[in-house]
């Protein structure tokens, strides 16, 4: 999950905490999915959408595994 710009660890282990292990997971984030994570990220939330965690997924994702 570190790979993500804007995850470290202990952004890492708040995903983990929630089930959210895989690139896979977060690249198909939908707006509920988006809603949990800036809920449990409360006084950084929105640090997703700023550093684009879904399209970085995305990229990875596709790296790995095309």
């Amino acid at each position: 999950m570190q790979e993500i710009i804007g995850i470290g660890k202990v952004f890492e282990h708040t995903l983990h905490g929630l089930g959210i292990t895989s690139f896979r997971q977060i690249a198909s984030f939908g707006v509920a999915d988006i809603a949990r994570v800036n809920a449990e990220l409360k006084e950084l939330k929105g640090r997703m959408e700023q550093d684009d965690w879904i399209g970085q997924a995305k990229e990875l994702h596709f790296k790995k595994h095309g």
